[in-house]
């Protein structure tokens, strides 16, 4: 008699664990609907075997399924004893009074094949009538998600995941993406413009042309300058820099009126690079034969200074000999040949390190004392840069 108990208890066990099987894994859940309204979703749920029940990988509650019936999830917003509506390989419907989950079950090698021939992998910028933000996505393989919103004072940075759905044209955005997180309705993909549907708002994402430039990361650091002793290394390159004659450098630059340099700044989340133009105002005073020339080389010019900001004075002195790069630790590399917009110039090429830890890299035009041609600048760290300036145009008087 007691081994057909212990039979019967294997066999209910055996029973259990079968329907817990296929709950078991991870889901998508796309939609609640509830009272008749549905509301997208778009979070990955996953119901472990041990009874843990996480989204988004985080611990979320738990869960339990006495039968295949009903199941039991201990979880905010969406705990409580649901009846299981629909179950197979494929989709998971649970209900509980006037409230209906609908999940789909995740296969993560289909998922990788449908997001490498879903035509969406790449980089995208978007913008909403009446906001000034400029939203980049970038669609990575095989499921990540990297998404920026800026404007001139503000930067704001995210990471998720996508699912492409192509059967039901479906785009399922997955984390802290705003505007487009959860379920979108796919309308088109094309090579340049792919149009969404979010909540009943479209969205219309135009593709990001890859900026040409090449990305030449500074690896130096202020202690490459020094000996062990605290000894700087090149007292001596103060005298192999062209523009060692102020007279020359004033002669050289009292015709110029402004110049005009591209701005290029990297935004590693996406890896692309934002454009702007700024410009240089040169001043020059005749008869004290004097002159100045803005400092671009922070990033911003007199046209887009904060409020209440004043553009800060360049003046030349003995110790900015990089002028009008403020630098004055600095080491000469020696001479090449560049090109940029404005043209090709025979520069001598400057490593210098600048406030905060800023490693540059400066090429002054060697026969225009005072025209610089190119700056790269990087800061590493959480709070860095990564920027190329590039002298595009030279306004004479």
């Amino acid at each position: 008699m007691k081994i057909h108990k212990i039979l019967f208890l294997v066999l209910i066990t055996f029973q259990l664990n079968a329907q817990n099987s296929k709950i078991e894994g991870e889901w998508l859940l796309e939609q609640i609907t509830e009272n008749n309204i549905a509301k997208s979703i778009g979070q990955i749920v996953k119901f472990d075997a041990t009874g843990g029940l996480f989204i988004q990988d985080r611990p979320f509650g738990t869960w339990k399924s006495d039968s295949k019936k009903s199941l039991t999830m201990e979880a905010k917003k969406i705990g409580g004893t649901y009846k299981i509506t629909a179950l197979n390989k494929k989709e998971l419907e649970l209900t509980l009074e006037n409230k209906v989950l609908y999940f789909s079950k995740i296969n993560r090698e289909q998922v990788n094949k449908n997001n490498e021939e879903s035509g969406l992998i790449g980089t995208w910028e978007f913008q909403i009538e009446g906001d000034n933000l400029r939203n980049i996505i970038e669609f990575k393989t095989p499921d990540d998600i990297s998404f920026v919103e800026m404007d001139d004072s503000y930067k704001g940075k995210n990471s998720g995941a996508w699912i492409f759905k192509p059967k039901s044209k479906k785009l399922i955005i997955i984390g802290q993406i705003k505007k487009l997180r959860g379920v979108n309705e796919v309308i088109s993909i094309s090579a340049n413009e792919i149009d969404l549907k979010n909540n009943n708002i479209t969205y219309i994402l135009k593709k990001v042309e890859q900026n040409k430039n090449k990305v030449e990361r500074l690896t130096f650091t202020g202690e490459d300058f020094y000996t062990d002793d605290g000894e700087f290394k090149y007292e001596e390159d103060s005298s192999k820099l062209p523009w060692n004659d102020y007279y020359e450098m004033y002669l050289s630059l009292k015709n110029a009126a402004k110049f005009i340099y591209l701005y290029d700044l990297l935004e590693e989340n996406t890896n692309t690079f934002e454009t702007k133009t700024l410009e240089a105002l040169v001043s020059t005073n005749i008869e004290d034969e004097t002159f100045n020339i803005d400092n671009i080389f922070k990033g911003y010019d007199r046209k887009n200074l904060h409020k209440d900001q004043e553009f800060p004075e360049n003046k030349f002195e003995a110790f900015t000999p990089l002028y009008p790069c403020t630098a004055n630790t600095f080491r000469v590399l020696g001479e090449e040949e560049i090109k940029v917009p404005a043209g090709i110039f025979q520069c001598l090429v400057v490593e210098a390190v600048d406030d905060f830890d800023t490693q540059l890299k400066v090429y002054m035009i060697k026969d225009q004392p005072g025209v610089i041609a190119k700056v790269i600048s990087d800061r590493p760290g959480t709070f860095g840069h990564y920027a190329i300036y590039q002298l595009k145009e030279i306004i004479t008087k």
